[in-house]
């Protein structure tokens, strides 16, 4: 977000899901948004139906789950992203008076090489400009895949700078509930691969999680008193709706001498330089209207920052050979915490279309054991004829997430015998 904010001048991006709801233009990039977040789905489907929106959706997978509502899909390869987005901006900034270090930028891009690594033709982004010639109201959605891609500081340099010389609204879709809220008010160290490290609900030598593996059992959402940022970068609270018998997070910082009497505390003292308001927790309002209106929590104030970014050069854009597995969970899925329900259907099975399962020379129901990274996990291969290609959908919500890991990996699948 501090590379967003280097260009767009701001530190919060301008769209919400009421933005997607009333456009009748959008694009989405970088997530396979059926399953990742299905409020924006839910979105884009009322701005289909009701407006009649143009919808270009920007993928190295098509999903079948948003076929009756996309428009025009536009099939990259993965790990192209940053080209991706360079060709987009190119596009709909051709007609647009920027600054000269930005049009000095998309004019040195090398559009062919762009195109033709990231499979995204120059007539695809013709065909999005005439889509959107008589759109008044157009949103750009950016998913998840970009978080951790090894270009990630650019390619949000590169979204930044659609954002402020379009009139494109920005909607940033984060991984997890309060993605939105860490962002703004931690920093985030240099990975050096210390010892001895204390993990929240996140990997580490030393566990803090409401699940049973935690060297110490803290609360999980539904068991604190707090607050939250969402995506449409609003601050909600959060309520106790199971009790928790344990220790909290303002136990620990009671350990280290910050001396508050409850969590809720710290509401009011959420910094203002980053647009909260100092809103005590007991006065956030938190209800809806009996038509539906949502009355919960502020909208955080716009603030301005300096944008003296730097778009870098576009690097080379990554291949993808082989078996390709796609980290993205199924249906009504989202962690491990969903995992635990007993109402909701547990899909753990890879994934992929006739052509992958050829590639990778297994078969419908193999077990397979499957290698990335420093990882070896064993799943039931399933053949999904909605699927093409030789990338394959693995789910995670049944072990700990690492939102460090690019979510397309090259995989190594043998068939267990």
């Amino acid at each position: 977000m501090r590379a967003y904010s280097s260009v767009s001048g701001k530190l919060h991006h301008s769209g919400s899901l009421d933005a997607i709801k009333q456009a009748d233009g959008a694009i989405v990039i970088g997530t396979r948004i059926a399953t990742d977040n299905p409020m924006v789905r839910y979105a884009l489907r009322t701005a289909s139906q009701h407006n009649g929106a143009k919808i270009v959706y920007a993928h190295p997978m098509e999903d079948a789950l948003m076929q009756n509502t996309v428009t025009q899909f536009m099939k990259y390869e993965a790990g192209s992203e940053e080209g991706v987005i360079a060709l987009l901006a190119n596009e709909l900034l051709k007609n647009v008076e920027i600054d000269e270090a930005s049009r000095a930028f998309l004019n040195d891009l090398d559009l062919g090489y762009l195109e033709a690594e990231s499979n995204i033709g120059d007539d695809e982004l013709k065909s999005m400009s005439r889509a959107f010639s008589r759109s008044a109201k157009r949103v750009l959605i950016v998913g998840s895949d970009v978080f951790a891609h090894a270009r990630a500081k650019n390619i949000a340099k590169l979204v930044a700078l659609i954002e402020k010389y379009t009139d494109f609204s920005l909607v940033v879709v984060p991984n997890e509930v309060n993605s939105a809220g860490v962002s703004l008010i931690c920093n985030l160290d240099c990975d050096e691969e210390c010892e001895h490290v204390v993990g929240y609900n996140a990997r580490g030598d030393f566990l803090l999680s409401s699940l049973e593996d935690a060297d110490l059992a803290m609360p999980a959402l539904n068991q604190v008193e707090g607050s939250v940022v969402n995506i449409d970068n609003k601050v909600l609270p959060l309520n106790v709706a199971l009790a928790f018998g344990g220790y909290n997070l303002n136990d620990l910082a009671n350990a280290l001498g910050l001396e508050k009497e409850y969590t809720i505390e710290y509401t009011e003292l959420l910094p203002k330089e980053k647009g909260f308001k100092g809103v005590t927790f007991d006065a956030l309002e938190n209800f809806y209207t009996v038509y539906g209106e949502d009355v919960r929590g502020y909208i955080l104030e716009e603030v301005t920052c300096a944008s003296d970014g730097k778009i870098e050069e576009i690097a080379e854009l990554p291949e993808f050979n082989g078996t390709v597995i796609y980290h993205c969970n199924p249906v009504l899925q989202f962690n491990q915490f969903t995992n635990k329900t007993k109402q909701l259907e547990k899909d753990r099975t890879l994934r992929g279309s006739a052509q992958f399962a050829a590639a990778a020379r297994i078969s419908d129901g193999d077990e397979v054991e499957i290698q990335f990274a420093s990882q070896t996990i064993k799943r039931i291969f399933k053949q999904d004829e909605e699927l093409k290609g030789t990338i394959a959908l693995n789910p995670r919500f049944d072990m700990a997430e690492d939102f460090s890991q690019y979510r397309f990996e090259k995989s190594k699948i043998v068939r267990v015998v």
